[in-house]
């Protein structure tokens, strides 16, 4: 499917068509991933000068690479397996370092987010901000020790601090990545 085809399967699509949209996606996931399967199928033969040149390709194309080698076979060299698991880790961590930085420059942004104009909600969330919810994003990628219904709990307790406290947060948060807990006790 080129490019323009995907553009044209879009603007024809109505937004109530789940069905027709989720097939599109699943059809442009197969067609990203089918040929960096391939090389990832290649890489785990065991022959060395093959290897060397899929691993070149596959370090080559990043996070593209991440979910081909992860659900690809196990390679049974022990070299081959510590390759295929850093190349994706390695990959992954350039992400998240984007998504960080990102992140990290909207921290700054004050900007009140008026939920309403945002889309449907069953209740209307609480008040917030940019910032606020660059700052609970990130605590959710970078906090990993906290779980689910903590987060969930911290994000509530955060989001009901005076727009001073939670820039104390932030700046605490932007400069140490430590995160305060502001719960008294977790639901897990």
């Amino acid at each position: 499917m080129t490019s323009e085809e995907v553009v044209a399967a879009l603007r024809s699509a109505d937004a109530s068509q789940d069905d027709v949209l989720d097939k599109l996606s699943r059809k442009l996931t197969e067609q990203a991933r089918e040929p960096v399967r391939a090389v990832v199928e290649l890489a785990s033969e065991g022959d060395p000068k093959t290897f060397s040149k899929a691993a070149q390709v596959l370090s080559g194309i990043g996070d593209l690479a991440v979910v081909p080698l992860l659900e690809g076979p196990d390679p049974k060299a022990v070299p081959v397996k510590l390759w295929t698991i850093r190349t994706a880790l390695t990959a992954h961590l350039e992400e998240r370092h984007k998504i960080v930085a990102r992140l990290d420059a909207m921290l700054a942004d004050k900007t009140v987010i008026h939920w309403s104009t945002v889309g449907p909600t069953e209740r209307a969330p609480q008040p917030s901000r940019v910032c606020d919810e660059a700052y609970l994003l990130m605590r959710k990628l970078l906090n990993v020790g906290e779980g689910r219904t903590a987060s969930v709990n911290e994000r509530s307790a955060f989001l009901g601090l005076s727009d001073q406290a939670k820039d104390a947060e932030i700046a605490k948060a932007k400069h140490s990545r430590v995160w305060t807990t502001l719960r008294d006790h977790d639901d897990e």
